[in-house]
């Protein structure tokens, strides 16, 4: 009798276990963004990864989620001059000259650069969110691209270093 109790019990317990210790919560994306990206096929270049966060937060049993997935994110990339550049002149690039590369990121992508100024935009509703970058010699520089209900947060890497996020990313509206 106290065996099968026992028994019970223990599969009781095991079976709430599996519904009390955590909840289904995909933070896979965000927890990448201040991590320098793998680059599995190139030695030079920019490598990262897309995701998304949530405007939602969830509760189950106490714990709360606010889930950021990976996330297929499209972006295109234009040689610069520079790699510092106005809000003007991220437009007259983007909305005005073919990009060098568009890119998808599956969630994962590499692009082979060559050594030089850069710059990224992706789009979100009627404009372009935009951040510049700089691929050195044998290295890889990293660009995360976190899209949200409202304006895209880029997180970039100097080469060969690990990315932070861009307090003020290049916001351009091109005419169509």
């Amino acid at each position: 009798m106290h065996f099968s109790r026992n028994v019970f019990l223990a599969g009781a317990a095991l079976f709430l276990a599996q519904f009390m210790s955590c909840m289904d919560c995909d933070r896979s994306g965000c927890e990448v963004l201040d991590k320098a990206a793998p680059a599995a096929d190139i030695t030079q270049g920019l490598a990262g990864a897309g995701a998304v966060g949530s405007d939602m937060i969830g509760e189950y049993l106490g714990q709360t989620c606010q889930e950021c997935p990976f996330m297929n994110v499209s972006f295109q990339i234009w040689k610069t001059e520079s790699a510092t550049l106005t809000a003007d002149e991220a437009k007259a690039i983007c909305c005005l000259g073919d990009p060098l590369h568009k890119v998808s990121t599956d969630p994962w992508y590499e692009v082979a650069l060559d050594a030089g100024d850069y710059l990224a935009c992706t789009r979100a509703g009627e404009q372009w969110y935009c951040t510049v970058f700089t691929v050195a010699e044998g290295m890889i520089t990293t660009l995360h691209i976190l899209q949200k209900f409202g304006p895209c947060v880029f997180y970039v890497s100097k080469p060969g270093d690990t990315p932070l996020e861009v307090d003020e990313p290049l916001i351009v509206y091109c005419e169509e």
